[in-house]
């Protein structure tokens, strides 16, 4: 098996596209395993992290299984004719640049979690008054009134700089505000594609704000820890959504209907 190595400049989008094509004329045939991720990506001339966010959108598209402690394996081909199930929900999937985006959201968001939900709990222990009166201002403006999307964005983006001040660690500062930049550059995803817009998930973001706020004001770290996740699991539940739906058969988004009806609850 062998593959031509990339252009830096063209991974990882080419690389879905190299190995999807060998997939689907046949020349990898199902139950293929694949060669380790460091000896793929060796061959390929891509960096590791490159390979690895290749596979991960290959995988939500049907054509790739991992199976922990074996190794990546092709899944069972997919008809042309169109008379299966999962041809249809193939079809009805979108092309691997929405993938990425959904991909790197879902890494981004892990990276979240990890860095704030800490915060919030390092701010309830060690905030001073200043850092806690700047917290309750804001969650006193904070707003869930329907059509104000760009008030309730500058909001949130404040509300996690200022959790993140309230720590007093420029390490945890500087973290926070390069994740805070990275979603604002994904905005168009998150309202489009996952409904992160809709009034019934901006009041929970909201809702779910104020109630870190509550306890970091009331020195209560973990319950801070708790809340915090709870307000990042918004999003985590819609992108949780769009990967079940498409094992379960097919791709879809949040549509706004569907997120009005939707019940809300974080993780």
């Amino acid at each position: 098996m062998e593959f031509m190595a990339l252009q830096i400049d063209s991974a990882p989008g080419v690389l879905v596209n190299q190995i999807l094509r060998r997939i689907t004329t046949g020349e990898l045939p199902p139950g293929t395993c694949l060669p380790s991720q460091r000896a793929l990506a060796k061959m390929l001339g891509v960096g590791l992290g490159t390979l690895r966010e290749a596979i991960k959108v290959l995988t939500v598209m049907g054509h790739l299984k991992v199976i922990r402690g074996r190794g990546t394996f092709v899944c069972e081909a997919i008809s042309p004719s169109g008379l299966s199930e999962r041809s249809t929900a193939h079809r009805a999937q979108p092309g691997a640049p929405e993938l990425f985006q959904a991909v790197s959201l879902f890494d981004l968001l892990q990276s979240r979690e990890i860095i704030e939900c800490g915060a919030a709990r390092l701010a309830a222990q060690v905030s001073c008054s200043t850092g806690i009166a700047r917290l309750q201002e804001l969650g006193a403006r904070m707003t869930s009134r329907p059509g104000d999307i760009a008030t309730y964005y500058r909001n949130d983006f404040d509300f996690h700089r200022r959790v993140a001040e309230a720590t007093n660690n420029r390490a945890v500062i500087e973290m926070v505000e390069l994740l805070v930049n990275r979603i604002r550059r994904r905005l168009d995803f998150m309202n489009d594609a996952l409904g992160i817009s809709m009034p019934l998930n901006i009041h929970s973001c909201v809702r779910s704000a104020r109630k870190v706020i509550a306890c970091i004001a009331a020195g209560e770290g973990a319950s801070a820890f708790q809340e915090m996740a709870g307000h990042l699991g918004v999003v985590r539940l819609q992108l949780d959504r769009v990967f079940s739906a498409r094992e379960r058969g097919g791709y879809r988004s949040i549509s706004p209907g569907a997120a009005r009806g939707a019940r809300k609850e974080g993780r």
